[in-house]
């Protein structure tokens, strides 16, 4: 059962780390440090150390050691990815980045695909996709790389904005 439904006002109780997207709520009681998330009535329950809203459909629920990507529409599960592992957010595309420690970068789809991966230092940053292209530095400037990896700009430019 849930503590409340989104119909209603939200008890006192839930704490200030709570957050809406889509329609859904993501909240930690007070004095807990798991994470649920509510949809009308709670349909992920409070065990979850993380929860994090990636847009297009998906959002990333960590537990431990592991991040789940899981269909925000369905509950589905997608994929896991070890929760070191950080991520952008997908927004309106298909595609996005994500990322380790070792400054390891990869591409990976919807579906939990990998679609690219980089040699550890050879990305500096990145910027969200758009329209399958996403701006990306590396040691020579900024560039536009497609969605598998490919350069559509080689990287020149001291910075790149997408409209």
């Amino acid at each position: 059962m849930a503590l409340f439904s989104l119909k209603q006002e939200a008890p006192a109780s839930i704490g200030g780390s709570t957050f809406t997207w889509g329609g859904f709520l993501a909240g930690t009681l007070i004095g807990s440090s798991t994470h649920s998330v509510y949809y009308d009535d709670e349909v992920i329950p409070l065990t979850y150390d993380g929860v994090q809203f990636l847009g297009s459909q998906r959002l990333l629920l960590t537990n431990g050691d592991k991040n789940m990507l899981i269909n925000q529409e369905t509950g589905a599960f997608v994929a896991e990815f070890p929760a070191s592992v950080k991520w952008m957010a997908f927004l309106l595309d298909d595609y996005t980045w994500c990322w380790n420690d070792k400054k390891e970068y990869a591409i990976v789809d919807r579906n939990g695909q990998v679609q690219y991966r980089a040699a550890a230092g050879q990305i500096q940053d990145v910027k969200g996709f758009r329209n399958g292209l996403t701006p990306v530095k590396t040691k020579t400037g900024w560039g536009i790389m497609d969605h598998q990896g490919q350069w559509i700009v080689k990287p020149q430019y001291k910075d790149i904005t997408m409209v």
